[in-house]
């Protein structure tokens, strides 16, 4: 799967609500865990938007963006449930 903004999107939404919905058993509040959870995943399975450099400014963003799309879906699946 190439990672494009879009994919990213998507599948940040796809797995926030997913994780959103199983039960939480650890010591952290979900609206912590879940944004740095999805995170890393999708690191781990599409990695980051370039692909010339190991670690750059664009990495750090991304890991921004993610977490920060993340924690407003689960604030926005909270208020709606």
């Amino acid at each position: 799967m190439k990672n494009t903004i879009a994919n990213s999107v998507m599948l940040t939404i796809i797995t926030t609500v997913v994780l959103r919905l199983l039960e939480n058993n650890s010591q952290i509040a979900h609206q912590y865990a879940i944004p740095l959870v999805v995170s890393a995943v999708l690191w781990y399975i599409i990695g980051n938007w370039d692909t010339e450099n190991m670690y750059s400014l664009t990495n750090l963003f991304y890991l921004i963006i993610i977490m920060i799309f993340s924690w407003i879906i689960v604030l926005f699946v909270d208020y709606f449930r």
